[in-house]
């Protein structure tokens, strides 16, 4: 019983700080700096949502902010898969970042 409710709880757990901005740098692994969010939404049927991103360089400048990232699958198809499938965002504001 006690194992069900962990499972069942799961999506909500992983919504918490500091799990979501740590889902979100494993979905963005490339990126060189800090990834955070303001708020995320799981769930095993419905499709992975994160507010509010903001993507920070190294030394701390904003790269990007996103209203909204949400996947195209829910939380119980990246069980086993090699790949995050697609994130759709909108209303991004990029900065200018030049590297010297």
């Amino acid at each position: 019983v006690t194992l069900l409710v962990v499972i069942v709880a799961l999506p909500y757990i992983a919504t918490v700080q500091p799990f979501r901005d740590n889902i979100l740098q494993m979905v963005l692994p490339a990126v060189d700096g800090e990834v955070t969010c303001g708020g995320a939404s799981f769930g095993w049927i419905s499709a992975v949502q994160f507010n509010d991103v903001e993507i920070t360089s190294p030394d701390g400048t904003a790269v990007l902010r996103a209203p909204t990232i949400r996947g195209d699958m829910a939380l119980w198809k990246y069980y086993g898969a090699d790949d995050v499938g697609t994130l759709d965002s909108w209303s991004v504001v990029v900065s200018e970042v030049i590297s010297t």
